[in-house]
């Protein structure tokens, strides 16, 4: 079906309502697949954003939550537990082969978590949105050890 705004859904009715499978092209590029309960994403699916975001996984009223895998423009990748479109727990992998596990805060390292960066170095401990901050214990790649 192809709405007046230039969206165009193919998919599952039921009582005039997206329900079911199907998938919806917005105007503007944007692509959904999976499932939906009353016009909202709903239950597994993935989305792709303008944007370049692309997003596969558990869906509540339209908003990412539950499992899934996030993979940015970058090639930076959130995999993990989403609540309300955030990333709350889980990792994130960069292209530089930095990771991060633990807790996150608008898609920043929050709360405890373990950091290792691409030369090997390693942080367990805590985070303030992204920045090292607090107690933790790293280990240098040449073996160097700090606790604080």
């Amino acid at each position: 079906m192809k709405f007046a705004n230039g969206n165009v859904y193919i998919g599952q009715w039921q009582s005039d309502s997206r329900t079911g499978k199907g998938r919806i092209t917005y105007k503007n590029g944007e692509v959904y697949i999976g499932s939906w309960l009353h016009n909202e994403y709903h239950g597994n699916g993935t989305l792709a954003e303008a944007s370049g975001k692309v997003y596969i996984g558990e869906f509540q009223f339209s908003k990412k939550s539950g499992q899934g895998t996030l993979t940015l423009p970058d090639h930076s990748v959130y995999k993990g537990v989403f609540v309300n479109n955030d990333i709350v727990k889980g990792l994130l992998q960069k292209p530089d082969k930095t990771e991060y596990k633990g807790s996150f805060v608008d898609q920043q390292p929050h709360g405890q978590g373990y950091y290792v960066r691409s030369n090997g170095d390693t942080y367990e401990g805590e985070f303030y949105f992204g920045d090292i901050q607090g107690k933790g214990f790293s280990v240098q790649a040449n073996g160097d050890k700090y606790e604080g």
